[in-house]
């Protein structure tokens, strides 16, 4: 079994996930355009996951709990011969209204950034609790 390797901050300068670039099949990804799935996975994005610690309580306790669904997603992954897990909206997501990554956070450092961030839904499992 997976076990959780160390936490490592990173800076969020310019755009979303720092200075890194990401692309699917040799397409760039454009972090604004996709729908964080339970916070942290990200539509289209496969086998990608991401910790934002909680805003208003223990950012660890948030970062232990996804740190625990990302080990039992790849094990299940493992265990059934997948190679490949990209969250994908739904047809009866595609009239979700969009919503900021993060609501009722004022911080300015991070309203200024909130349109580089994915989007929420309004919905599961697309809302970011």
């Amino acid at each position: 079994m997976l076990q959780r390797s160390p936490t490592y901050v990173v800076s969020m300068p310019e755009r979303f996930a720092g200075n890194v670039q990401f692309s699917v099949d040799g397409n760039p990804v454009d972090f604004s355009n996709t729908w964080a799935y339970k916070a942290l996975m990200f539509s289209g994005m496969p086998n990608m996951t991401f910790t934002f610690g909680y805003i208003n309580a223990s950012w660890a306790l948030r970062a232990d709990l996804i740190a625990e669904y990302a080990c039992r997603l790849t094990n299940h992954m493992e265990c059934t011969g997948t190679r490949q897990c990209t969250p994908q909206l739904r047809e009866s997501d595609y009239d979700m209204v969009p919503r900021p990554f993060i609501d009722d956070f004022s911080a300015n450092y991070m309203q200024r950034m909130m349109d580089r961030f994915p989007r929420q839904g309004n919905r599961e499992p697309w809302i970011n609790a």
